[in-house]
């Protein structure tokens, strides 16, 4: 009896996230496509192979009541071959929803990607135009020079370069 219970229990836990991944897939479509109806697919064969499995041991006792036992034994073997199917079908398909190929997606801070977007027909790319204090330009002055951190000057031999 408690082995019931535990059975159960795991079944209807395992139908929970199999809804949860069909419920995702069907959210993330547009991103995905193909890979995600593959991966809906997946999911709703192993559904239907676990409700087959809760029905059919909640119906055991009276299944071996009316049938017998050995008609019994002739149905388990049954489903139990089909269950086994439906798993290997439904596993099958939620691997080749995760390997298969999708259209790359522009990463969010990669260089360009802002390019990529929506532009007005008929008018070329912005182009930034020149900005006063760059080298050329009236107003530029020279600065420091800037060195990046944890950089170091080389020392200067003590009879200027190139003497020894």
């Amino acid at each position: 009896m408690l082995s019931t219970v535990f059975n159960a229990f795991n079944l209807i836990l395992t139908l929970i996230v199999l809804l949860g991944g069909v419920a995702l897939m069907a959210v993330r479509r547009k991103e995905h496509e193909r890979a995600s109806v593959v991966g809906m697919a997946g999911c709703i064969v192993l559904l239907v192979g676990g409700v087959v499995s809760i029905v059919f041991s909640f119906l055991t006792p009276s299944l071996v009541d009316s049938m017998g036992y050995g008609g019994y034994q002739t149905l388990a073997f049954i489903l139990g071959a089909i269950s086994m199917l439906m798993q290997a079908i439904g596993t099958g398909l939620l691997i080749a929803a995760v390997v298969m190929p999708r259209k790359p997606q522009p990463q969010q801070g990669a260089p360009g990607a802002w390019q990529q977007g929506w532009q007005p027909q008929g008018q070329p790319e912005w182009q930034p135009g020149p900005q006063p204090g760059q080298p050329g330009q009236p107003g530029w002055q020279p600065g420091p020079q800037q060195q990046p951190p944890g950089w170091q000057t080389p020392p200067q031999p003590p009879f200027g370069p190139g003497q020894s």
